[in-house]
């Protein structure tokens, strides 16, 4: 606890109001703000550790809260709360008041080109990728040569990455230093079975 005189305490800054969660994470780390979400939708919810949540501007990680959101789910209103970033992963932090209001809804993965789900603007987003034929690299898993996703387990789906024929991967693009990861929320399935008796 710190003491002063009255008249000889530091000057509090205001908390600012940001619109989205691009001005959010404009902020910049370890700084406090109110986020106004407007159709805000939960991507996938990992337990307390991770809620994955994307609006029109971009998304980010709700990192270990108590909020009770589930995936689908679509917020409007304010949080206070503080933006960081662990490895490059925009997360929020530290939640100080929460007036947000919760509608269901149905998420659904946006289908995209393993290019275009390495781009930094789909972060934290739920996406597909298909006929993917993973690369191993040592012990790690790629959606190519050029290791341009990597594939991990973060979700302990126990499964295990087939590198002999294509399969789709839906999962959460989630930033990793300078890689981009793909974790997948369902297990992988074969692209393209056709003909079975």
């Amino acid at each position: 606890i710190e003491y002063y005189k009255v008249g000889d305490e530091p000057e509090v800054e205001p908390i600012q109001t940001v619109d989205n969660i691009a001005a959010f994470k404009a902020i910049g780390a370890k700084k406090q703000a109110t986020l106004t979400l407007t159709n805000a939708q939960v991507q996938y919810v990992n337990g307390t550790n991770d809620m994955y949540i994307v609006d029109a501007t971009g998304g980010i990680d709700i990192f270990k809260s108590d909020l009770k959101y589930t995936a689908g789910q679509v917020l409007n209103g304010t949080i206070t709360a503080t933006y960081d970033v662990f490895n490059t992963l925009p997360q929020l932090t530290n939640i100080t008041e929460n007036k947000l209001t919760a509608t269901d809804g149905i998420v659904t993965p946006v289908e995209m080109s393993v290019e275009d789900a390495a781009l930094a603007e789909n972060a934290c987003k739920l996406v597909k990728i298909t006929n993917v034929k993973a690369v191993k690299v040592r012990t790690d898993f790629y959606t190519d040569a050029n290791k341009t996703i990597q594939i991990f387990d973060k979700f302990k789906l126990s499964y295990s990455v087939d590198t002999e024929n294509e399969c789709d991967y839906t999962g959460i693009i989630i930033p990793f230093k300078s890689q981009m990861e793909l974790a997948p929320t369902v297990t992988p399935v074969t692209s393209n079975i056709n003909g079975i008796t």
